[in-house]
């Protein structure tokens, strides 16, 4: 499931040799790498500009990658990698603090039923060996500003009201997260804010958790905050268990979940976003603290 990670150290791996070979000429590198890129992956990739500063610190320009229907996949303004060391030989990666400025991501289901990004993953599964390597990958933090995200599925539903999750449109999301670990399909990290507006209304102003992880059991929050114009949650944990990855396409029905809120203030307009039956109740809990079970 981390295919996509597996081949951007791929890249790391040969853009180190491709840099060494233009030290004279970085514009040789940012051709050599789109093009090593466009053919990995099988679609359009280009780069405005790619530098290296202080020799394991790669700046890349206006990264374009597009799907296979010859839409924008993925675009940023900026994306900024600090390598502090990589060894091929045992799939450890080891990152400063990544900086990605102003991305576009558009996932977009089409008639066959996959996502533009699935299908591209598959491109690169195919050509991977069956027995991989243990892959690790660390980095100080991940900071992702004024991202705009949208997610399409090609049945949509039509919701008068709330979050609707078959035709997402997220403006404003910027991430700020330290301490992140993926080890094979498992990811681990502290998420200091993260912040969204979508266009059904939802405004998350904060969220932040000491500590979250995901793996194929489910996901955890440890110490959860969030914050809305009416709403302000905190909780001790909340925990989503799936069993395997496959629980999370049978949300509703698979995952069990598991939260202690404390000291929060809780508003119905706030819920109404997800449960669009509620928008009416003007309902707002203060000093609220439960712990609830359910499945």
């Amino acid at each position: 499931r981390l295919h996509l990670v597996q081949s951007v150290a791929d890249s790391f791996a040969h853009l180190n040799i491709s840099i060494s070979r233009f030290r004279t000429g970085q514009d040789g590198a940012t051709k050599w790498l789109t093009g090593w890129l466009s053919n990995k992956l099988e679609t359009e990739v280009s780069i405005d500009r790619l530098r290296l500063q202080l020799f394991n610190r790669v700046s890349i320009d206006g990264l374009y990658i597009e799907d296979y229907h010859q839409d924008t996949m993925f675009y940023a303004r900026n994306v900024v990698v600090p390598l502090q060391s990589l060894n091929v030989w045992n799939g450890k990666i080891a990152l400063g603090r990544v900086q990605i400025e102003q991305p576009v991501f558009y996932l977009m289901q089409d008639s066959t039923g996959y996502t533009n990004l699935k299908q591209i993953l598959s491109k690169i599964n195919r050509k991977q060996k069956k027995e991989r390597k243990p892959f690790r990958l660390t980095a100080t933090g991940v900071a992702i500003s004024d991202m705009a995200f949208k997610h399409r599925k090609l049945e949509r539903k039509e919701r008068d009201y709330g979050v609707n999750f078959t035709d997402l449109d997220v403006r404003h999301f910027n991430l700020t997260v330290r301490g992140v670990s993926v080890v094979n399909d498992s990811v681990n990290l502290a998420i200091d804010n993260l912040s969204l507006h979508e266009k059904s209304g939802l405004i998350i102003e904060r969220l932040s958790t000491r500590n979250f992880r995901i793996s194929g059991v489910g996901m955890y929050f440890d110490r959860l905050h969030l914050q809305t114009p009416e709403s302000n949650v905190q909780m001790d944990y909340l925990s989503f268990s799936t069993g395997t990855w496959k629980g999370y396409k049978d949300f509703l029905e698979r995952v069990k979940i598991s939260s202690k809120i404390v000291n929060s203030r809780v508003s119905f307009q706030t819920i109404a976003f997800f449960a669009p039956t509620l928008r009416k109740w003007q309902t707002t809990f203060t000093d609220a603290a439960t712990k609830s079970n359910s499945s």
